[in-house]
């Protein structure tokens, strides 16, 4: 298929230009580029492609908004278990709506049974590229820690796992004023209270690398589990390697079943003593030996701050060499109703980030072409009437042939079509955008009353932990909370499900009639390329066609 950049007609024959504006086409490679999904997001072009699933840039033809669009390989979507973990990705970080989370913004199948999921476009790089790097200046590393252990504290308040927390699974973000976000990603084998399992006794989920004890030997502890990887995450920030090494997969169990890490700080000197505690605790082969759970570990990151600011400033002092700049200035990042600011990090963290993380590009909009679906309505009433005229002009005294003048009749009906169609399309959508955003208050508003019980039974587990003599209260006070918390957990729920019983209907419609717009614009391109075809030498035509070209330019 070919397809002409400039106006986004489409073309199946032997064309090399197009005939509206004589612009060269091009060919699509991936054939499902300009497909519509979901009725309103057209695939604008491939971001990045992996072993499961292709990651597309679109837009959203109704709202002209900039999205990801994540489409399993259909091979791929065929297996029932694969289509389950992309669902439940979907559902896991819908539901968890934090800033260092990446947000979803909505999920479905395509006609073919291929599930996609649409999500926020992250302009930056992996922590990974992070990491390769070497070890990461202190202040940075500690401050993009707190981030991604805000976003996974949301996450288990709300009673998902992650399972696989590495710095692949890691987004960093740099805006223009030199300070970082960082965003936790790909919640794929994400697992939510209730979940049923979709792997078996003996199946190793996550990265064997980052992957706990317990999982290894068939136990799912959760959030321990979690905090496990984020300690081999930390581990390789501060130090830049791994705290095992082995060559295959049975190495790497036993190297985390037997063997105990070495201190970072063996490996980096300037690495703090509470730093070095704080990350073998997290690496601790019991469950019950690590820290109670992410809001402890950032409450103890939070009180490493000054002391991590001094060392850096320490270091500067001692190594004029390295490289100097403008600092970061304060890193905040936003967790339930506060916004938190760190220390400033050390002068040297601004170049680190700059060289190492793309900045953050101002929002996107679509391509002149496509705003609305591949050419707006307005333009083909106005090439409509100029055809009309170019048909009257070729053909004097109405002798037009009864073919073309039957073409031009159905254009217009199909135009009129399409105009009533997006007035309401653009109706539903203003529905289902106030549905979004009660949707989205509701779950801002719990997720405050969450974060506020999260952070008081992460003190009372701390408090149950130290003060065992009086386990009994404490045992009746944390479990008081998690009822509180399992209430605000349903009541979550259950407006998910509201909302999404409201949306399928409003689906169902946007699907129905993008689909027929679709249909509708190929029909009428096809005809206009008809009537264009025959006319375009006669003479007559030709201020009309100079017309044509202009209007296409505006």
């Amino acid at each position: 298929m070919y397809i002409c950049p400039k106006c986004h007609l489409e073309y199946y024959e032997a064309e090399t230009v197009c005939v509206v504006d004589g612009h060269p086409l091009e060919r699509v490679d991936d054939p499902r580029i300009g497909k519509l999904v979901g009725g309103r997001y057209i695939l604008d072009s491939v971001l990045g492609e992996g072993g499961m699933a292709t990651v597309f840039r679109a837009h959203h033809t109704v709202i002209n908004r900039i999205v990801a669009v994540k489409l399993l390989h259909p091979y791929i979507a065929k297996d029932k278990r694969t289509c389950e973990r992309f669902a439940r990705e979907a559902r896991s970080a819908a539901a968890i709506a934090h800033p260092n989370v990446i947000e979803i913004f909505d999920f479905g199948k395509m006609d073919d049974g291929v599930p996609y999921l649409v999500m926020e476009l992250l302009e930056g790089s992996a922590l990974r590229k992070l990491v390769e790097s070497g070890p990461m200046p202190l202040d940075l590393a500690v401050d993009i820690a707190i981030q991604l252990l805000r976003g996974l504290a949301r996450a288990h308040d709300l009673g998902v796992a992650h399972r696989d927390v590495k710095p692949e699974n890691a987004f960093v973000q740099r805006r223009e004023d030199g300070t970082v976000v960082a965003k936790l990603v790909d919640f794929g084998i994400a697992l939510a209270r209730g979940d049923a399992r979709l792997t078996d006794i003996d199946t190793i989920i996550g990265t064997p690398q980052y992957v706990a004890p317990e999982r290894l030997t068939g136990t799912e502890s959760g959030a321990p589990a979690d905090l496990y990887s984020f300690g081999v995450t930390l581990f390789e920030m501060v130090t830049g390697t791994l705290p095992f090494h082995a060559d295959g997969l049975p190495g790497w169990v036993l190297e985390h079943l037997e063997t105990v890490p070495p201190p970072p700080s063996s490996l980096r000197p300037e690495v703090p003593p509470p730093l070095d505690r704080l990350i073998l605790e997290l690496l601790a082969k019991d469950p019950k030996d690590r820290p109670v759970d992410a809001r402890a570990v950032i409450g103890a990151l939070e009180r490493l701050r000054p002391e991590v600011a001094a060392l850096d400033a320490s270091v500067e002092r001692d190594a004029p060499s390295a490289s100097s700049g403008a600092p970061l200035g304060d890193a905040r990042a936003i967790d339930g109703d506060e916004e938190r600011a760190g220390a400033t990090p050390r002068p040297s963290s601004a170049p680190f980030v700059a060289e190492h993380v793309r900045a953050a590009a101002a929002p996107a909009t679509p391509p002149t072409g496509q705003r609305t679906q591949s050419l707006t309505i307005e333009r083909w009433h106005h090439r409509a009437a100029v055809i009309q005229q170019m048909l009257e002009r070729a053909f004097p005294d109405d002798t037009a042939p009864p073919e073309l003048q039957r073409s031009v009749l159905e254009v217009e009906q199909a135009l009129g079509r399409m105009t009533m169609l997006r007035d309401a399309r653009v109706l539903e959508q203003n529905r289902l955008s106030e549905i979004e955003a009660s949707s989205r208050e509701s779950r801002e508003r719990l997720g405050h009353a969450v974060h506020a019980l999260g952070e008081l039974l992460s003190t009372a587990r701390s408090d149950l932990r130290e003060a065992r003599a009086t386990a009994d209260r404490k045992r009746a006070e944390a479990a008081d909370l998690e009822y509180q918390l399992a209430i605000l957990r349903a009541k979550l729920a259950e407006d998910e499900v509201t909302a999404l019983e409201t949306r399928e209907a409003v689906d169902v419609s946007l699907a129905e009639s993008g689909e027929e717009i679709e249909r509708l614009r190929r029909e009428v391109g096809a005809k206009t390329l008809a009537v264009l075809t025959r006319v375009r030498h006669e003479p007559s035509v030709r201020p009309l066609l100079a017309e044509l070209e202009e209007s296409q330019r505006q």
